[in-house]
């Protein structure tokens, strides 16, 4: 269990509290935020708040583990400076930031930071996972390397049925990942598919069989296991969603060749913001 500490103001200069919220993929960029904060000489806790008209997430403890955590809505009066990413024209959607517009003015006025937000950034993300912090989380994948099969990953549940969720992101159609498998044949031979869906039932009868061994994997009961399963494969079709990114970062970590397929949708009403969350490795369609 993650160590408490205490949010008093008190001797609090170079004090950062990271905010935690969303799902893991967003729960990770957050962490990345906060070893970034780490490594400008700030001491870091992760925080959460409990807010009535957030979407209840669970946190995970893995990623927390070796963290200092704090639960303090008094921070949210403190005499701090404030890192958000939340975009004025879409303002329940991240907006993605990079680590170097982190300005090194913040740790340099030596007052405690509050960074609410979800930080959608590949530089922080692939810094994260070679870092010491982010190690636990790349050994995982090493362990279980899968080679000759190519994993999908179709984000349906709430960008399927939410109204607001829906019309911010939306789900892929078919079209887009029968694109992606033929994209992915270009580069490397695929015996079959491993589709990873939070809807395996609803994905199947979207997609079908894909014209080779196709397989639909029910998600366990631990979504970073699942992560893992994805990010062991070499040759990933990514949706717009961090749960896909964090597989994608973590599978150019551990393999030497890689093929990453993912949508130029990531943000329907913001078009480039795939290119905050995309590596020089990716390869982006329509």
């Amino acid at each position: 269990m993650a160590p408490r500490t205490r949010c008093d103001g008190g001797s609090s200069a170079m004090k950062a509290f990271v905010r935690i919220q969303g799902g893991l993929g967003n729960q990770l960029f957050q962490v990345a935020m906060a070893a970034r904060l780490e490594e400008l000489g700030y001491s870091v806790s992760l925080l959460h708040l409990q807010n009535p008209n957030d979407t209840q997430r669970e946190f995970q403890p893995e990623v927390e583990d070796g963290w200092r955590v704090a639960t303090c809505n008094a921070l949210l009066r403190w005499p701090v400076i404030r890192v958000f990413s939340i975009a004025r024209r879409l303002p329940r959607i991240p907006f993605v930031l990079h680590s170097k517009e982190l300005p090194r003015s913040v740790a340099a006025a030596r007052l405690p930071v509050v960074a609410d937000g979800y930080f959608q950034s590949s530089a922080n993300a692939l810094s994260y996972i070679r870092s010491t912090r982010g190690e636990w989380l790349r050994q995982k994948v090493l362990q279980s390397s899968q080679e000759g099969t190519l994993a999908m990953h179709i984000r349906l549940g709430d960008y399927r049925t939410n109204p607001e969720v829906a019309i911010a992101l939306g789900t892929l159609d078919a079209n887009y990942f029968l694109r992606a498998r033929m994209e992915v044949q270009k580069h490397a031979v695929i015996r079959n598919v491993v589709i990873f869906s939070d809807e395996p039932e609803f994905a199947e009868k979207m997609l079908g069989d894909l014209g080779m061994p196709t397989s639909y994997k029910v998600a366990s009961s631990s979504p970073i296991d699942d992560l893992v399963s994805i990010a062991s494969h070499q040759y990933l079709v990514l949706s717009n969603s961090t749960y896909s990114a964090w597989a994608a970062y973590l599978a150019e970590s551990v393999h030497d060749h890689v093929v990453v397929i993912a949508p130029s949708a990531w943000i329907r009403q913001r078009p480039n913001a795939i290119d905050m969350v995309r590596t020089d490795r990716w390869k982006v369609i329509d």
